[in-house]
């Protein structure tokens, strides 16, 4: 019984404790946990509170239950008989009494959540020699903001705010304990789940300077249609300071043909990886050599070389993120080898487009932490540059597409089909599309082979890869997902 409250109150922190999100969810999951599930419920504050009141509620419940049976039978025993039944009946409905309990403790979370804001703001005030630097995108934004924090330590004190904090509260709370008088610059990655998220982010801590990396369908199944998403990231450019600069990404066509509609008379700076004529900067010389997992470019201004740079990120967008880099380290004053040192320690950032060779010879690209259309586009551009390599590919798809999702996934499959000789699908809502895509452009249909469940899939594993083999392990489908 307790496995089964434990698993529903674990659905709820998945879906941020969104209450109507939560019951759409149940009536899609069912209210008992699988065999395996592919993650865990992370025993927060905030969980255990709803946990407590909801079992109080349930027990609440019971005892009315009981309490109606003794009024109307006068019979102790049948009523609690009655009671007991109750609690066990009630335990499969539990989510309710979850639900509710959001309900109640939301006029508590709103209070707390203000001042602790507010606590913020106020600290942000105090501390005047600060640089803040705001990241918003549909992608991009944790791989930008990993490499920014490693160029800028080379001469600044910098701080960023952990991968899974992108909220206004979870952002206030990291300034909070984390950002004090020597912190001389703070990066902060937006989240952008619904419309006023970024803005609310800005009113938190006014970024000096801005990025927007991109925009594509993630997150639609929040933001309905693309329209709202480049409004919601382009909340960026309106909550930058006016003295502060806007760095915009050249290569993304939503970024390219709407940031006129929301820079006004400021005058934004471009970065490109393919060297759009919006960007200043060109790349030069740029290749990736596959035995020792390395990336090589230079980067060159008005025909002169400014420096090479070797990193051992392989996905071409660290040649747009560079010029990025090198933009933003104009404005604060950073010697030009200082950032292309930093840049260079720049280790792969963990499940994105990360390269572990094992001692058998296998090659495994880890991108499971990658979801949106992008980022599947630059993976597998990546895996098909490993001539000499039968390349193997694992996927089960990806989230929060909404409308697009057919469209996304057949493209994926299209792009496969050119790429790659052997690709592992998760049966899930939207696998059959990449299957449909793959089979759209001449792809064997014996070299596609599906799997129930992601574990059964990494079990096959070592009876289908060989050595020299090259794996890809695109995205990951958390337990919210059908």
């Amino acid at each position: 019984m307790l496995r089964i409250i434990k698993y529903q109150l674990y659905l709820l922190q998945l879906e941020n404790y969104e209450v109507f999100r939560y019951f759409r969810l149940i009536w899609k999951k069912g209210i008992f946990p699988p065999k395996e599930m592919r993650g865990e419920l992370v025993w927060t504050g905030k969980a255990k509170v709803i946990l407590i009141l909801s079992l109080i509620i349930h027990l609440f419940g019971a005892k009315i239950v009981s309490l109606g049976v003794w009024y109307f039978t006068k019979n102790f025993w049948l009523s609690i008989i009655i009671y007991v039944l109750a609690l066990v009946i009630l335990t499969f409905f539990h989510f309710i009494f979850h639900g509710i309990s959001v309900w109640i403790l939301s006029p508590v979370h709103l209070y707390l959540k203000n001042r602790i804001v507010a606590r913020a703001k106020i600290k942000i005030k105090s501390l005047s020699n600060l640089k803040i630097i705001g990241i918003a995108g549909s992608y991009g934004k944790t791989s930008m903001k990993e490499a920014l924090r490693s160029a800028l330590s080379e001469s600044f004190r910098v701080a960023s705010t952990p991968e899974s904090v992108n909220t206004p509260i979870g952002i206030a709370k990291f300034i909070e304990t984390e950002i004090n008088s020597q912190t001389q610059i703070l990066i902060i990655e937006m989240g952008e789940h619904y419309r006023g998220d970024v803005a609310e982010i800005c009113k938190v801590a006014r970024p000096d300077i801005g990025i927007i990396t991109g925009i594509n369908e993630s997150h639609l199944e929040r933001l309905h249609d693309l329209k709202n998403s480049i409004e919601t990231v382009f909340e960026l450019a309106q909550g930058i300071k006016e003295s502060g600069i806007l760095v915009l990404n050249a290569d993304d066509h939503n970024v390219r043909e709407n940031y006129k509609s929301f820079t006004g008379d400021r005058k934004p700076f471009f970065y490109s990886s393919d060297n759009n004529p919006l960007c200043h900067f060109q790349t030069l010389d740029y290749h990736i050599s596959t035995e020792e997992l390395m990336s090589y470019f230079g980067i060159g201004e008005e025909g002169k070389n400014l420096g090479l740079i070797k990193s051992r990120i392989l996905g071409e967008y660290i040649k747009g993120m560079a010029i990025a880099i090198m933009i933003i380290s104009r404005k604060l004053n950073q010697p030009i080898t200082k950032m292309i040192i930093g840049l260079e320690k720049l280790r792969p950032i963990p499940h994105r487009l990360e390269p572990i060779v094992n001692p058998n010879g296998l090659i495994v690209i880890d991108d499971s932490y990658n979801g949106n259309p992008e980022g599947v586009h630059e993976a597998i551009k990546l895996l098909s540059k490993f001539k000499d390599h039968r390349k193997v590919y694992l996927t089960p798809g990806l989230v929060e597409m909404g409308k697009k999702a057919e469209e996304v996934h057949i493209r994926i499959g299209e792009d496969l089909a050119n790429s790659v000789d052997l690709v592992l699908l998760i049966r899930n809502s939207v696998t059959p599309y990449i299957e449909k895509g793959l089979m759209k452009n001449g792809f064997a249909s014996s070299n596609i082979i599906w799997y129930d469940t992601a574990q059964e899939a990494h079990k096959s594993l070592d009876r289908i890869l060989q050595k020299g083999d090259v794996i890809m392990f695109q995205n990951d489908w958390g337990d919210q997902y059908v």
